[in-house]
């Protein structure tokens, strides 16, 4: 820990992924860091109830690992202690999305296949480990401590097997995730309580791990097949795991979900736009139990807009926003709202200024609104081309709608567009790559193509009186049809 702190005490509600990277991050800043959970901490990687769909299909992107990698050096991304599978997300996943499959091509980004419950033990090994960082679970938090004089947190209002307490804090952090009770603990210190954007999708998915013979060896490391938004509402991922086993996700929107028993699952791999996945599964045979998540709808809690958002109090990860996890967005997005954080402790620290002096909250809070906005983005323009969803679909919407279907089209046959696509679906580059220069020139070669590919499939007949002349069809030299 560096010299100079900018708080005495920083106190974290939840210890789960969000919550173990803020106490490294605030490990740095403050001089002591307590992380408080409901749950009761186990010495093994196993389930708790407070994170149910860790047992899940997650992943997480390079931009993500990168983070990880900063904050933990000494932790092996590519091991089996940190639950963490590599792909290269261009060269050995085989994506089947919107309507056809994309060309194999070397992005050098990664997309991590995770092993949640290994994941998440092995940052809570190492968070365990700092010599000023304090892990207490079976610890509930009722509420928080408040200042109203100085507009400034104090702590948190907590009960243990012990009875009612409290822990005095000067920096208090929700990572308590999507159940985050923090709007009523606002309400009931008479403060704003934040607005919120919500896009229903009544989502669930369900997964497990098969063994497969083996004669079946497939020559790639995942394989997705995407919905067909109007047509079919129906996804699945599948990933490569040791000794010839695959985890397998299938996932459904609006009420069309997967069942959870052998026979119905894999009847429901069926019905996916693309077979590869059903057929897989004919001769595989399931050695894990048949796990389901549901999530209700995208939900975004605009902390960034409250003006009296008391001093001393940040939110971030899924307590902020909460997305449709088909699009691997969520750990990724912690993990950048938990380096926008320590980019605002660490302009405090050289200014020479504590949190009691120069609150930094609220600026930190519109850096993850901005941080969110681009997930959010990515995820309900696409769920929004479900007739089922409701929702604005305002004209801006519509164009992106149109504009990302003119885009994969093109990247299905253009091997620098799908590389592209590929570094802005993991995070490392804004959507607005998508509209350069390169891609329209290439969205407009490849209409172009189409237009002469579908008038030279026949030789076009036009009628002259009663003759009629033929035009026939050509080849250039480069073998193009015209």
């Amino acid at each position: 820990m560096t010299t100079q702190t900018v708080a005495n005490h920083a106190v974290i509600i939840g210890g789960s992924i969000g919550g173990l990277l803020t106490a490294r991050v605030l490990s740095d800043y403050v001089e002591r860091v307590t992380i408080v959970e409901k749950d009761l901490f186990s010495a093994e990687p196993v389930r708790r109830k407070g994170t149910p769909h860790a047992a899940q299909f997650h992943n997480l992107h390079q931009a993500g690992a990168d983070i990880v990698r900063d904050l933990f050096p000494e932790m092996p991304l590519d091991s089996a202690e940190s639950g963490l599978i590599p792909s290269d997300v261009g060269a050995e996943i085989h994506a089947f999305m919107y309507g056809g499959w994309l060309p194999k091509v070397h992005v050098g980004s990664n997309l991590f296949w995770c092993d949640r419950l290994r994941f998440e033990w092995a940052l809570r090994q190492r968070v365990a480990a700092l010599p000023n960082v304090e892990l207490r679970g079976g610890v509930t938090v009722r509420g928080l401590r408040y200042d109203k004089l100085a507009q400034r947190m104090t702590g948190i209002e907590v009960k243990t097997d012990e009875g009612m307490g409290e822990i005095s804090a000067e920096i208090v952090v929700d990572a308590s995730g999507r159940g985050s009770r923090l709007p009523q603990w606002l309400n009931s210190l008479d403060l704003s309580q934040p607005a919120e954007s919500e896009l229903h999708i009544n989502m669930s998915d369900v997964s497990a791990t098969f063994q497969l013979p083996e004669q079946t060896q497939p020559k790639w490391a995942a394989m997705v097949i995407g919905t067909r938004p109007g047509t079919n509402n129906k996804m699945g991922g599948v990933y490569r795991l040791p000794n010839n086993q695959i985890k397998v996700l299938l996932a459904g929107w609006f009420g069309d979900h997967p069942p959870t028993d052998e026979a119905g699952f894999v009847a429901f791999s069926q019905q996916l736009a693309q077979p590869d996945l059903y057929h897989l599964l004919q001769d595989a045979t399931p050695i894990s139990p048949f796990l389901r998540h549901k999530l209700p709808s995208n939900r975004w809690r605009h902390y960034e807009k409250l003006r009296d958002l008391p001093h001393g109090l940040f939110v971030l990860g899924d307590a902020v926003c909460s997305f449709n996890p088909s699009y691997g967005q969520g750990m990724t997005i912690t993990a950048m709202h938990a380096m926008a954080l320590d980019k605002a402790l660490r302009r405090l620290q050289r200014s020479g200024h504590t949190i009691m002096a120069r609150p930094i909250n609220r600026r930190f809070q519109k850096a993850a609104g901005k941080i969110s906005q681009t997930a959010w983005m990515n995820a309900t323009t696409e769920d929004l081309r479900y007739p089922e969803a409701e929702g604005t679909r305002s004209l801006p919407v519509r164009f992106m709608q149109t504009y990302l279907s003119e885009v994969m089209a093109t990247a299905h046959q253009n091997k620098a567009i799908t590389k592209l696509f590929y570094e802005v679906m993991t995070l490392r580059r804004l959507p607005a790559a998508l509209f350069s220069p390169t891609v329209l020139w290439a969205m407009l070669q490849h209409r172009l193509r189409e237009r002469i590919s579908a008038a030279s499939t026949q030789s076009i007949e036009k009628p002259v009186g009663r003759k009629r002349i033929l035009f026939p069809t050509f080849k250039s030299s480069d073998g193009e049809t015209f």
